[in-house]
């Protein structure tokens, strides 16, 4: 799955065929059985390669279909490391605010702070969703990133991170 999200070959489009979704669902889901297989292409494609929009639409007809959502089919099918990945680039797909966003929180929570993880995400999101992701931030934790940087950072160090998220976020 790695060297296929590496590859950068997903589908662009902003289309669904709900025929091909169907198609997906019913080969995901067969004789009451989900068949989800990380040795199995099959979902590794639909992760992967398909559009967002493809994805999106293919979760919300697994739960139409089975009555659970994606996230207990890959619970039940996977283990380790496989099910870890699966359940992280499912929850980004359908909903990237809110991953980056618990992403965000997690990276202040408990001792210390997650750095790296923090200034990844600051600088990578900057210019495409920072602002909502503030936004979903204070709605869901109660506070705003500036605050977090301002509570748990100093110096230098502090004033770059606060300057990128105020140009972005109007914090």
């Amino acid at each position: 799955m790695l060297v296929q999200l590496l590859a950068c070959e997903r589908d662009q489009r902003d289309t669904v065929d709900m025929e091909v979704v169907k198609q997906d669902v019913h080969r995901l889901y067969k004789e009451g059985q989900i068949s989800i297989d990380p040795n199995d292409d099959l979902f590794n494609k639909i992760l992967v390669k398909k559009g967002r929009v493809h994805v999106r639409a293919t979760f919300e007809e697994y739960k139409k279909v089975t009555g659970a959502d994606i996230y207990h089919a890959i619970k039940g099918a996977l283990t380790g490391d496989a099910e870890t990945v699966c359940l992280k680039l499912a929850k980004a797909i359908e909903d990237p605010i809110q991953y980056y966003t618990d992403a965000l929180h997690h990276c202040f929570k408990g001792l210390g702070t997650n750095d790296g993880e923090l200034i990844r995400i600051v600088v990578s999101r900057s210019e495409i969703d920072l602002g909502d992701m503030s936004t979903r931030y204070q709605e869901t934790y109660g506070s705003s990133v500036a605050q977090s940087v301002e509570d748990e950072f100093s110096g230098d160090y502090k004033r770059i991170l606060l300057a990128i998220i105020r140009s972005w976020c109007g914090q």
